[in-house]
């Protein structure tokens, strides 16, 4: 019964969090409630309706936080690699948002580049980088993956990792937020934390921001961002280039992974995701379903809903 408590919780949560959203761009739509508000109020506030969900269902949750959440202790060693790792990934996550882009529109570009253009590089970082690695990690790989995995480890990979992606609500940072997640959870469940993840997405996101001030600062470079148009030959050149390098980071990925598994004490537990049997039971024999009726409905409805955006507007 716990078990089905955790996995239900967390469905609900995610439930909540698409249900705040969509009743907030209604009211943005319709009404002046959000007319004059600034690039910075409007992160801060759209972390807010993660924070602010996710910290009522911990309280609600409590006794059973510390198995929900992995805040813990890691190896030292782990923060040398991690660096490396969000290195090698990024060939794959810049060909991904590519081969998205030939396909429908890249929807963060123009928000960072409003924040990054009028604020201080260090402003910029807190607002991009540092609030989503500790809100969104709480929420997806702490809350979602910790109670996933009481119905299989790769099931709670999986899952927790597309709900991730889902949530940007776009289908350009789906492409490449899915895989994010993705490799999170395996960095989480090789590490038996998720303060490596939030390290990790600080990096990314962070990483772009420093690019994008560097890009500020020399005058050559700002006109050539400001006037150059990304066409669909620029992007086919890009996939090109990236294909072979995503191919070798990737491979040069899954062994840090790995490494950090066995640096970690963790290299049974880290072969189990893919050696154990993908489903689990409860105390009742009855199978435990990531895929209930409610989230289905949920699912489906993001995704009508990204289609509707992108195709339709």
């Amino acid at each position: 019964m716990e078990t089905r408590k955790k996995i239900f919780g967390a469905e609900c949560l995610f439930t909540a969090l698409i249900a705040v959203y969509e009743v907030v761009t209604v009211l943005a739509l319709f009404t002046d409630l959000f007319s004059g508000i600034t690039i910075k109020q409007n992160i801060l506030f759209s972390q807010s309706l993660i924070f602010v969900p996710t910290v009522l269902y911990l309280f609600i949750m409590r006794k059973h936080v510390k198995d929900i959440i992995w805040f813990r202790r890691f190896h030292p060693l782990t923060l040398l690699l991690l660096p490396p790792l969000v290195l090698f990934m990024e060939p794959l996550i810049t060909l991904l948002n590519a081969i998205s882009m030939l396909f429908v529109r890249n929807e963060i570009s123009n928000a960072a580049s409003a924040l990054v253009d009028h604020n201080t590089l260090g402003t910029s970082l807190f607002f991009m980088a540092f609030l989503p690695c500790v809100i969104e990690e709480l929420a997806y790989r702490g809350v979602m993956f910790g109670s996933f995995h009481e119905a299989g480890r790769l099931k709670a990979i999986l899952m927790s990792g597309f709900l991730f992606g889902l949530m940007h609500m776009n289908f350009n940072q789906m492409a490449y937020a899915v895989v994010i997640g993705l490799i999170f959870g395996f960095v989480v469940e090789a590490t038996g934390s998720i303060i490596p993840t939030m390290i990790m997405h600080f990096l990314i996101n962070g990483f772009s921001v420093v690019i994008k001030h560097i890009a500020n600062i020399i005058p050559a470079l700002k006109d050539q961002a400001e006037n150059t148009e990304v066409t669909q030959t620029m992007l086919l050149s890009t996939i090109r280039v990236y294909i072979p390098m995503a191919l070798v980071g990737t491979v040069i990925s899954a062994g840090i992974i790995y490494l950090l598994a066995v640096i970690n004490g963790r290299k049974e537990s880290f072969a189990a995701v893919f050696t154990e049997p993908f489903n689990r039971y409860d105390e009742n024999g009855k199978k435990l379903r990531l895929l209930t009726p409610l989230m289905i409905v949920v699912i489906l409805y993001c995704l009508i809903r990204c289609v509707v955006e992108e195709f339709l507007f």
